[in-house]
């Protein structure tokens, strides 16, 4: 009997406060998903280089860093160039960069990679991209 007084006190917590420990009475929520509009919040990255010849490329984020495993790509892009965020390039990682930059072109050399990160929303009905913002930019000159 003391053990279902315990359960329901502890449901009682977890329909309460949110979000709840883990383990508990409920499953615990997977993040962020769709409103009811179908619409999920996300940002998109996007990069442009610029070459000394004039030329321009806009490779995928995982095909800049081609040498990371796809699913940690982005997450590494984000953390080392993204504005505000914790990583800082130094010379090695730019250096690195225009590497991967001239390799993607076929030799040309980089002169600037240009970074934009997007806030918008994706419409998971269309697989779209919605209510696009503006660019938080970082530019590097190589």
């Amino acid at each position: 009997m003391a053990f279902i007084g315990a359960l329901v006190i502890q449901a009682g917590i977890s329909f309460i406060v949110e979000p709840e420990p883990y383990p508990a009475v409920r499953m615990p929520s997977f993040g962020s998903a769709p409103n009811k509009s179908n619409m999920f919040p996300t940002d998109v990255a996007s990069v442009k280089i610029t070459y000394s010849d004039g030329t321009t490329l806009e490779p995928h984020v995982s095909e800049l860093l081609s040498s990371f495993r796809f699913s940690s790509a982005r997450y590494s892009f984000d953390y080392v160039f993204k504005p505000g965020s914790p990583g800082t390039p130094d010379q090695e990682v730019i250096t690195w960069l225009a590497g991967q930059a001239r390799e993607l072109a076929g030799g040309k050399n980089p002169k600037q990679i240009e970074m934009c990160w997007y806030k918008t929303e994706l419409d998971i009905r269309s697989a779209t991209y919605k209510n696009i913002g503006e660019c938080d930019a970082v530019v590097i000159k190589l």
